[in-house]
């Protein structure tokens, strides 16, 4: 097991607890009655909210949720609940019906990747979800739910009196019975509510989905969702399951993953999900690079190429090891001067000064970021990750792909790959991973492809089918 997993293994357990006990079934039970949401849905979307709140880096919470913020975080409360009241209008249009809702567009690029599968519904029937207004797409169903604005008046009038006063004295006396910051976690239930309830309010449809399953998965809109008339809340695989805050308990009825093995971390750590399965990748089906052979050309163009992902400056996230695993490209480039070393970004990497020094004068080359990576991949010998997806990505198509894990804690590695031998735990082992693959026995290299990702194409036909034969069932 993971030393990564067994960290946030103990994170679920300490949320559990403090949720179990019976001032936190009593808080449960406050939620339930309050907005007639059932237990169980109030229960997962509270240890969600929790969880989110942790920083791994520090191995600690979020101040906020702390006592002492308690005041801060009322103010802030009441300030959102007044500018809900503030930008709120009365919903006075028929609600719109479709079959298929795309929730959470960020911008216009994204909805490219739904084409095929709004095909199989048809435009008329598929709708999406922006909370930003500078997203214009032509020919479609677009609606816009901006966040604080829209909410639905006459459901704000309706509580007012408990939004302003008694759920604050009854979320201020459970907070200091579980110490804990109540207020904070509370705020975002409140603009949930009342973002979802309006948006539903708005439009239903029989299918909901969304491609972003880091940590945005949420319990409150699914259940409002089919409370609304939904069938199925679904979520299609973008990311590898991190371990880490943002892997505890998912909920979504159906989540499409890779393959078959690339769920099993979430269904471990919490997640309510009635049933993984494996489609493969949305974003590699849509890729403009069409796979056509999927061995890797005997004389590649590329020796070595290490795939990057965006080491955020944030300071939830601690990135040391990622740029170990830098050290051990410039060092593998300096003590192999004849391989050809590359590394490659995706389109919205912006230059890392510190990755940029440690690659300095090694002759490493960084390629172009607009050039299709999925090619790159299928014309190199060897593809080096720290955490990018294509890792799993490429594995489902058999190629060679090792996963650096300097100082033994990469928390993009799930349980499974590490039975696979492709793991660098060291800079030895990278080593011996390159120059000794074709001498290892090929029973020791025999790899389950569709425990990574499935590979063939048409991943939205997949979607689809199995959405209308879930209805029939």
């Amino acid at each position: 097991m993971n030393d990564t997993f067994k960290v946030i293994k103990r994170l679920e357990s300490k949320i559990n607890f403090l949720l179990s006990s019976n001032y936190g079934e009593s808080l449960i039970l406050f939620y339930n009655r309050r907005f007639n949401i059932p237990k169980r849905v109030v229960r997962q979307y509270l240890k969600q909210r929790i969880a989110s709140n942790y920083i791994m880096k520090y191995s600690k919470f979020n101040n906020m949720v702390k006592l002492p913020y308690i005041l801060i975080s009322i103010i802030k409360y009441l300030v959102l609940v007044t500018l809900c009241f503030i930008f709120s209008k009365k919903i006075k249009t028929k609600k719109q019906e479709f079959d298929l809702l795309v929730d959470d567009i960020q911008h216009d690029g994204e909805i490219e990747r739904w084409h095929e599968l709004e095909a199989n519904f048809s435009r008329e029937k598929t709708v999406y979800i922006a909370k930003y207004l500078f997203i214009k797409p032509l020919d479609k169903n677009l609606i816009y739910q901006e966040r604080l604005k829209g909410y639905d008046r006459m459901l704000l009038i309706k509580s007012s009196f408990q939004l302003f006063f008694s759920d604050l004295i009854n979320l201020i006396w459970h907070s200091f019975k579980l110490n804990l910051n109540l207020i904070h976690i509370h705020s975002f239930f409140i603009n949930d509510y009342l973002y979802f309830s309006s948006l539903f309010k708005i439009c239903s449809a029989k299918y909901l989905i969304q491609d972003r399953n880091l940590g945005r998965t949420n319990a409150l809109k699914n259940h409002l969702f089919k409370a609304s008339g939904g069938i199925l809340s679904t979520c299609i695989q973008k990311n590898i399951v991190q371990h880490n805050n943002y892997a505890l308990f998912y909920d979504t009825d159906i989540f499409f993953s890779y393959g078959d093995k690339t769920a099993d971390d979430i269904l471990s750590l919490g997640g309510r999900i009635i049933s993984a399965v494996p489609v493969g990748s949305l974003a590699m089906d849509n890729s403009s690079f069409k796979i056509k052979n999927i061995i890797q050309k005997e004389n590649a163009e590329i020796d070595i190429l290490y795939i990057g992902i965006n080491a955020v400056k944030e300071n939830k996230t601690d990135w040391t090891s990622y740029y170990e695993s830098i050290v051990w490209l410039a060092k593998l480039a300096k003590n192999f001067p004849n391989l050809s070393i590359a590394i490659k970004h995706h389109l919205s990497w912006k230059p890392d000064q510190k990755e940029l020094g440690i690659i300095k004068d090694s002759g490493i080359e960084y390629l172009d970021k607009k050039i299709d990576s999925y090619s790159l991949a299928f014309k190199s010998s060897y593809i080096l990750t720290y955490g990018s997806s294509m890792g799993y990505e490429l594995m489902g198509h058999g190629l060679n792909v090792i996963f650096v894990n300097p100082n033994h804690d990469n928390p993009f590695i799930n349980n499974f790959v590490y039975s696979d031998k492709n793991v660098a735990n060291s800079f030895a082992d990278l080593e011996f991973l390159i120059l000794n693959s074709n001498n290892i026995n090929q029973n020791e290299k025999s790899i389950e492809r569709n425990n990574y990702c499935y590979t063939d194409e048409r991943v939205s036909n997949r979607v689809y089918d199995y959405l209308c034969s879930y209805q029939a069932n």
